[in-house]
């Protein structure tokens, strides 16, 4: 299975921002993007990335770091360890 490229990460990243830009200005009358809430930005950003072709993926919002980092079998730099202390 393929494996999701950066470059569809940032693409879905921008299509959501771009949504949430033009979901908020039609919603308050033209107030801009950085007026709204956060949380536009987080769900929309989420969809699009769900709509990227691939099997393996799962979205979730707001997860724990720690968890989220095990779970993709993170390799940091650094003393840091998932799930540990420093």
């Amino acid at each position: 299975m393929a494996k999701i490229t950066k470059e569809e990460i940032l693409e879905a990243c921008v299509q959501g921002i771009e949504r949430s830009f033009n979901e908020y200005l039609e919603w308050s009358y033209d107030e801009w993007i950085w007026n709204a809430p956060e949380y536009l930005l987080t769900v929309n950003i989420a969809k699009e990335l769900w709509k990227i072709k691939n099997d393996a993926k799962f979205i979730t919002l707001e997860d724990n770091v720690r968890k989220t980092l095990k779970n993709a079998d993170a390799k940091i730099k650094g003393s840091f360890k998932v799930g540990g202390e420093r």
